[in-house]
Formats: structure tokens, sequence, C-alpha cells
């Protein structure tokens, strides 16, 4: 005999708990989705749920200290998150965007150290938009640590091509922070509230040194968040991605003796694409616009060479080391 199916029960379990998070860009956001466009036709920027998605699950990854091997690691995503290949294992978080922005043609500059400052690339700009973040009723427990995870990235990644250079910057049109110690003190609110704050130090010898991972947290083959830093106030979020972009042509020169980069490297000819471990963005705070440096590495790049540089980075933005 069939079981009778229970509308209310069913009904329960499919519910949607939402939050809705409004964000404006204060850099140019380069994000390029499934709509490209044929060879020679004008570039079309748009604002995609999918790369939003991917960003989040990055800065949920880099915070798993007490997750050390890869395989468990792997694993412990894929319950929250889903994998492709296991269609039967779906993502307990979805993210949304009601209504999406599309930008035509080119109106921004993709590098602005560079000379030659014409604008190459479609992104858009000066905009607001939504984002939505839901879990089905079921999974509804999970929802509070789902949003402090949403919001930390929302403080200090960036999105979109360029995304480490200070492009693609968004932030909560809600959140207005009046000073840095106000912009400090949320992002260790937001650790606190995923228990990871545990694992940061926060009495720093220098103010723009915002959290350091404590000593004793050992480096992984797994990419993980060490430091956060901030650097000097610019008028305008331009010229502070201006400033990052700078940073990073000066600070990553070529290392002849080893014929490598260590702040990010492209090698066209053997298609490999190495990204760096400085993640820079921008955001506002008291009226000003501020480069946020957040150091991502692994134990393989924690090396002299690799350090210098990265000092070159944080001094190019105004980073006192």
């Amino acid at each position: 005999m069939q079981k009778q199916v229970n509308i209310e029960e069913l009904l329960e379990i499919s519910a949607i708990q939402k939050k809705r998070y409004r964000v404006k860009t204060i850099t140019p956001l380069m994000m390029h989705g499934w709509n490209e466009q044929p060879r020679g036709a004008n570039p079309v920027a748009e604002t995609r749920a999918a790369s939003i998605k991917g960003v989040y699950r990055y800065w949920w990854r880099i915070l798993q200290y007490e997750t050390k091997n890869y395989k468990d690691l792997f694993q412990k995503e894929g319950k929250l998150f889903g994998h492709a290949a296991n269609q039967s294992n779906k993502s307990k978080v979805m993210i949304s965007i009601p209504v999406n922005e599309v930008n035509k043609g080119y109106n921004a500059v993709s590098r602005p150290h560079k000379k030659n400052t014409s604008k190459d690339v479609s992104a858009i700009i000066n905009k607001e938009f939504d984002i939505d973040l839901s879990v089905y009723q079921k999974d509804s427990k999970h929802f509070e640590e789902f949003k402090a995870y949403f919001e930390l990235m929302l403080l200090l990644a960036g999105f979109g091509q360029r995304s480490r250079r200070g492009a693609g910057a968004l932030q909560q049109t809600e959140k207005k922070f009046h000073s840095i110690e106000d912009y400090k003190a949320e992002i260790q609110n937001l650790l606190q509230k995923i228990n990871k704050m545990k694992y940061f130090n926060t009495k720093l010898n220098s103010p723009h040194h915002l959290l350091q991972v404590k000593e004793n947290i050992p480096l992984s083959q797994s990419p993980t968040l060490r430091s956060i830093w901030i650097g000097k106030a610019f008028n305008s979020g331009e010229a502070a991605r201006k400033a990052i972009s700078n940073a990073g042509h000066e600070a990553n020169k070529i290392d002849l003796k080893n014929n490598q980069r260590y702040l990010g490297n492209v090698v066209f000819n053997k298609k490999i694409r190495v990204a760096s471990p400085l993640i820079a963005t921008v955001r506002e705070i008291g009226g000003k616009y501020y480069p946020i440096i957040s150091e991502v590495i692994t134990i393989n790049q924690n090396h002299e060479t690799y350090i210098k540089a990265k000092n070159d980075f944080l001094q190019w933005v105004g980073v006192k080391v």
C-alpha cells in the first residue's frame, strides 16, 4: 500500500528561509558569464550568482583550520555545498540574484597602473543590486552560520576578473563603518559567530595589521587565511584600486634566479595560472576608501622570497611593515 503524502510536512520541508543583501559596487565589477559574445562583438558584463557562490565556497574553505587533510576538507565541503559529480548530494545553501545587472560595451580599465588607460573591459559600475542567501527549512539550523560566512566574504572578498587586484569590490549598503575599529570589530564579530576567532591574534604591533593567525596554527597543503591588513585612505574606490594594481605591478617582479613571480603568475605557452596569495580589495570606511589585503597561503609558499614580495606590496598600499 502506497504511503499517503502529508502535504503539510512536505510544505514544511520545502519551505525556504531567506536573507536579502543589498550591495553596491565600490570598484568596477568585471564579471562575465555564460552570455559570452562572438569574437569581435562588444563584451557583456553581468552579475552572476554562480560566480558569487564560487567565491563564497572559497572563503568557507580557507577558514577550515581544524580540517588538515585535503580529502576530509573536500568531503566536508561537499556535504554543505554539494559536488557536481554527485547530483544526489545537493547544496544546503542557495545564492540567487533577483534582478541581474548587465552592461554591454567597454567601460572600464582592467589594469589602471598601465600608461595606456583606454577602456578595455566591460564592467558593472556604480550600481546597487540584491543577493539572496537561502536554505530549505530542513537545513535552517545552519542558516546563522551560512549568513556569518557570507557577511564575512562581503567584508573581505572581491569578485570577478582582477578581483585580487582591487576590482569587483562589493559592500553591503547597510554596513556603514565610521572607523577602522568599527570595521575590525565586525570582522571579529563574524569570526566569533563561526567559532574561528580562537585562531586569531588581535593585539598586533601595527594599526594596519588587523588580524593574524596564532603562531601555533600550522600551515597546510590547503590554502588558509593567515593575515588581514588595511592600507592608507584614498578619496575614491578607483584611486584605491589603482594603488593596488600598481602595488601588484611593482612588487611582483620576476625572480630571475627561479624564473618565477610570487604574487600571481601566468605562463601562457604552458597554460599555467597561479593566483596571488594576497587578495586585495577596497572598502568604504568613514567616507574614505581603503585597500583591504588578506593573505591566503599554503605551507609551500611561506618562504623568504615570497615574504619580501609581500612586504613590498603592503608598503606600496600604505601598510607599515
